[in-house]
């Protein structure tokens, strides 16, 4: 920078030497300095983007978003975009953008399944389906697609539905970590808990770290009565991350209740309340 003070791409390097070591305010300094020398500087303009977004400057992202869009004018610029707006929950302003998207060949498959998305999480659930048959008519084996429905009829308590449509995208890809974990909640909501049990138990050898596949897991042991297994596997979830220490709390105590009635002791429960209701129910179980 001290020899090319007036270069976009010196700042923007220094901009992410700063991010990485942790000096944010020093980091979006130079971003910003980058897009002032470049206002069309597109690596620039995204790299604040990303910047603000990764570190939860909402009202700052949004503003860089739309300008990286309009420079870049590329796919991934404008999905970026509409994805910024779902995930801030501004959802008129992601369906006007997604429309706009869905139009264009290239864009439809991506901008419909985020409409679909959208659409079921709002209350239109028929549009949902609708917007999701459009793109299976066009792509019969999109996974995406297929695995976005499935998760639909889960939803609305039709596993058996939602049971063929993961089998289906296994077929293709036997080892999509999402057709698997959803075939097993298929499977568990069909009354085949002995399958799902054998389908999550495998994908945890795959993703072992899968809190989500941890959580299913020990619930289909406790539908079998298998306390002990349930309790050893409510053991070994994570708790490191805060936003997941409610739904460790929630097994351990499910499980420490039952034990309880059965006059047993396991797990420690006590330590967060066996009579006390979780902090936050878990819509997993």
């Amino acid at each position: 920078v001290q020899l090319q003070p007036m270069s976009a791409s010196a700042h923007l390097s220094l901009a992410n030497y700063y991010w990485a070591a942790g000096r944010l305010p020093d980091a979006e300094a130079e971003f910003k300095t980058a897009v002032q020398l470049d206002p069309k500087a597109e690596r620039a303009l995204r790299g604040l983007a990303a910047f603000y977004v990764i570190n939860n400057k909402a009202d700052n992202a949004e503003g860089a978003l739309k300008a990286y869009a309009n420079a870049s004018g590329s796919a991934e610029s404008r999905l970026m975009l509409a994805d910024f707006y779902l995930t801030n929950q501004k959802n008129g302003e992601a369906q006007t953008l997604l429309r706009n998207l869905a139009s264009e060949k290239d864009l439809f498959t991506p901008a419909t399944i985020r409409l679909a998305a959208l659409s079921f999480g709002t209350g239109g659930k028929t549009q949902a389906y609708e917007f999701i048959e459009s793109v299976l008519k066009a792509e019969p084996k999109n996974e995406e697609a297929l695995l976005l429905k499935a998760r639909f009829l889960l939803v609305d308590q039709k596993p058996q539905d939602a049971l063929a449509l993961a089998n289906q995208a296994l077929r293709a890809d036997p080892r999509s970590v999402q057709a698997q974990y959803y075939k097993g909640v298929a499977l568990d909501g069909v009354g085949s808990t002995t399958e799902a049990i054998q389908t999550f138990s495998d994908l945890l050898k795959q993703v072992p770290s899968a809190f989500s596949v941890q959580v299913k897991l020990a619930s289909s042991y406790l539908r079998q009565r298998n306390y002990a297994a349930a309790a050893e596997l409510a053991g070994q979830v994570p708790v490191t991350a805060q936003d997941r220490r409610h739904d460790r709390e929630s097994i351990e105590c499910r499980i420490g209740r039952v034990l309880v009635v059965r006059n047993q002791i396991l797990l420690g429960c006590a330590r967060h309340g066996a009579d006390r209701r979780s902090p936050r129910p878990s819509s997993r179980w």
